[in-house]
């Protein structure tokens, strides 16, 4: 208790970059594992992976990348944030912590890119958080496809600073964290590249989705399997050929349920480069192994048989909605781990 009362005092003392540093490296001492004597915040023990302070490292919370063309002082803040995401082993209200400084970090790093944009004063800056938001949305700065993402995260920063009531988001604001973070390094990326990247990858997704309209066919593992959807996640083009990390959806079994009784749909992911898509064929070359990865249209009577009456027992499911919920949260988790890696290159 008194390890964390001093990291209290410590945190609102940190009004210059000379007093952060000092903090990070005293609460870097502080957190070794072998020095460490905190018990485990009890709403912990119930968390799978978080059964040590060290499992909780490797699998609950997850290494910060920052672009390294970001001020120092921005660079403070989020180490502020890690040091705040390891102290909720402790204290778990300290995620909530956690959040609210990545907030005020990304509103930071907004004020100082429209600076550098725009070469003027801090002064000369006449919006808030919101506007700020919306000026770098609409000049395409942001990777999200989808702003009223990002003013979410600003409503809920607001929530948290203003409202009396007391709430606790906890372990539910730590992929929002990683959100923010990962805005934080996308105003330091390429706009122009993202243009161009945003422009493919919606031009890509059209003609698959048409491609695959009544079904494809794919290699995989040396077994050829029916989908009836592929998506393109994301497009690298800052490297020379792009990398394309693409989502395949075979047909699935609708009798088959998890314990919640929900049809949740297998995926496979593909990573894959030289990519080409006609107007019967789709090929492309596996990063990994440089196989040639194809995908055909269903035209055998047999296959076309076999997809169209799993597409009529699909319309028949009551749950629906769910599958595509499903979905979603798939497809989500792969497109965020897709930009922390372009965010690396």
């Amino acid at each position: 208790m008194k390890l964390l009362c001093s990291f209290l005092i410590t945190l609102k003392s940190l009004f210059s970059r000379k007093l952060r540093l000092k903090a990070k490296n005293d609460l870097e001492s502080e957190l070794s594992t072998d020095t460490v004597n905190l018990g485990i915040d009890l709403i912990w023990k119930s968390v799978i992976g978080a059964e040590t302070f060290k499992s909780f490292q490797e699998k609950i919370i997850h290494p910060i990348h920052l672009n390294k063309n970001l001020k120092q002082d921005i660079k403070d803040e989020i180490a502020i944030v890690e040091k705040l995401l390891l102290h909720s082993y402790f204290e778990y209200e300290f995620m909530d912590m956690a959040f609210i400084q990545a907030a005020f970090a990304l509103e930071k790093a907004l004020k100082w890119k429209y600076q550098e944009v725009n070469n003027v004063s801090s002064g000369d800056i006449k919006m808030g958080f919101g506007g700020l938001i919306d000026w770098f949305a609409s000049r395409n700065y942001f990777e999200t496809w989808n702003v009223d993402n990002i003013h979410q995260l600003r409503d809920i920063r607001n929530d948290k600073a203003h409202n009396e009531r007391k709430s606790l988001g906890g372990s539910a604001f730590l992929g929002k964290i990683y959100n923010i973070i990962d805005l934080i390094n996308d105003i330091e990326e390429d706009v122009k590249l993202r243009v161009k990247r945003k422009k493919s990858i919606r031009l890509w997704n059209t003609q698959l989705h048409k491609f695959l309209e009544g079904g494809g066919i794919i290699l995989l593992n040396g077994q050829r399997i029916i989908i009836y959807r592929m998506d393109l996640l994301f497009l690298n083009n800052k490297t020379s050929p792009s990398l394309f990390d693409f989502i395949a959806w075979p047909i699935f079994d609708c009798d088959k349920r998890n314990k919640n009784g929900y049809i949740v749909p297998t995926s496979n992911l593909l990573h894959l480069t030289s990519c080409h898509l006609t107007k019967d064929l789709f090929k492309g070359k596996d990063i990994n192994t440089g196989r040639l990865i194809t995908i055909l249209k269903v035209e055998d009577e047999q296959n076309k048989l076999k997809f169209e009456q799993w597409y009529k027992d699909v319309r028949a499911q009551n749950d629906l909605g769910m599958i595509g919920a499903s979905m979603r949260i798939r497809q989500n988790d792969y497109y965020n781990a897709a930009v922390r890696k372009f965010h690396q290159t």
